[in-house]
């Protein structure tokens, strides 16, 4: 990460915790690699975000102080208190004695950890939130080099035959999804799944591009190529159109456009692009799978376990199923639906695959409600500013449909950026950026703009 003469100076002057958390950003990727078992996956990221909360916690008691006030704190603070009263509720009152299929550990343990993790992320997201915003940029773009770096290497022993030299390391080295280049590679990444991988390289690629760090972008993007991710795809399509929506000028219309053309170009001209855009449509069932694949079986599987969480929730509309509980309560559902075999006969925990469904599921309606209000609210602030940040805004409102859990860390680190942005002061090149364009930028010779 390089940085200019003023990113240092406000580097130096940060307090313990911004450092702490800053660096929990930049190794955020790290989500299965180089993680340490101790009955879970503990995170480079996590240590670092408990460090920061506790030096944090210790200045604001000792300078008699409150994170400031905002729409956002409340949204997240009404989630915080149904994750404590879920989780309380679940403990003291629900069933804790039945085996359930692909939960190894007592009941009672499961759930408390579920809930003692939630409010880990959300003090992540509160510390984010207070962090100064230039340079909780910087680290996450800093976080997409290592990203990368781990997505060569992964890449490499592949390609060299030698999974176990990362194995050892935590990489999950399995092979799946589409060859390239006549090999098939693990499209994961440092993460455990291609769709996580997905999820941040595609939303580190939005804030590159919105803060024109176009090598940066670059890098994410072929990270989001080889996650072979439909999340990602499908995020970054929403963000450039919600983008091309809120700042509907002349040059943004051009630029979308070359874009638009110059990708169709050259994803006819590429046989590796064309097989994997070709991919990604019949994955959407929007055109014919290849012969003796069932490309939209991930899709038509990940639609039942959302409508099996829509259907938790109904059951359960308060304080829903519980913290983690998504899994316990599934095979009340699963016999309805025509799933795959393995779902009734793997030692399993099966997961919603679908953020909204899951918290509704496990949290109930104030939760989910409360989360989808977090998401407008920040929408509706970028949009009156015509900030181009409301593309990452559209990315995270797509991308969290199909994620394995609300509480993946990456979705909040970007939600806390986003907060950040939406609360703290809004620099000047940023102001005079933003023009509106019913005053075609400039009125009575000073150019006028979105305060």
């Amino acid at each position: 990460m390089s940085l200019g003469a003023t990113t240092r100076a406000e580097l130096a002057h940060t307090e313990i915790f911004e450092k702490l958390a800053l660096l929990a950003v930049v190794f955020a990727p790290f989500q299965y690699a180089l993680t340490l078992n101790v009955g879970f996956p503990l995170k480079i990221s996590e240590v670092l975000i408990a460090g920061a909360a506790i030096t944090r916690l210790f200045t604001l008691v000792a300078q008699r102080r409150w994170w400031r006030r905002g729409f956002d704190i409340y949204a997240v603070g009404a989630i915080a208190l149904v994750v404590v009263v879920s989780t309380s509720y679940t403990l003291l009152r629900r069933d804790m004695t039945a085996d359930v299929d692909g939960i190894d550990r007592a009941l009672w343990i499961d759930a408390a950890m579920y809930g003692a993790y939630a409010i880990v992320i959300i003090v992540a997201w509160m510390l984010l939130r207070d962090t100064n915003r230039t340079l909780l940029l910087e680290a996450l773009l800093a976080g997409v080099w290592l990203c990368v770096l781990a997505v060569a290497a992964q890449a490499a022993f592949l390609m060299l035959s030698r999974p176990d030299v990362l194995e050892a390391v935590g990489f999950d080295m399995r092979r799946r999804g589409q060859e390239v280049f006549g090999l098939q590679l693990a499209r994961s990444g440092p993460f455990l799944e291609g769709q996580h991988l997905g999820f941040y390289a595609g939303a580190m690629s939005v804030l590159a591009l919105t803060s024109r760090r176009w090598v940066t972008a670059a890098a994410a993007l072929i990270c989001v190529l080889y996650s072979q991710s439909t999340t990602g795809v499908l995020g970054l399509a929403a963000a450039a159109v919600v983008f091309v929506m809120v700042r509907p000028t002349r040059r943004t219309l051009i630029a979308s456009g070359i874009v638009v053309v110059l990708g169709a170009i050259a994803t006819f001209a590429v046989p590796q692009l064309r097989t994997a855009a070709m991919f990604q449509l019949s994955k959407l069932g929007l055109v014919p799978s290849a012969e003796g694949i069932n490309a939209t079986q991930s899709i038509d599987v990940r639609g039942i376990k959302s409508e099996i969480g829509w259907r938790m929730l109904l059951d359960n509309p308060v304080i829903g199923a519980g913290p983690g509980r998504y899994g316990y309560e599934f095979p009340k559902y699963s016999h309805d639906y025509d799933l795959p075999e393995y779902y009734f006969t793997a030692d399993i925990r099966a997961i919603a695959e679908n953020g909204y469904a899951q918290l509704g599921a496990e949290l109930g309606a104030v939760a989910l409600l409360a989360f989808v209000a977090l998401v407008l609210w920040l929408f509706v602030v970028f949009a009156r500013r015509r900030s181009p940040l409301v593309a990452a805004v559209a990315f995270v409102a797509v991308a969290f449909a199909t994620q394995s859990s609300w509480t993946f860390i990456p979705i909040w680190l970007v939600l806390g950026y986003l907060c950040a942005c939406a609360t703290q002061p809004q620099p000047v090149e940023e102001q005079t950026r933003d023009v509106r364009p019913s005053s075609g930028g400039v009125r009575n010779g000073s150019v006028t703009t979105d305060r």
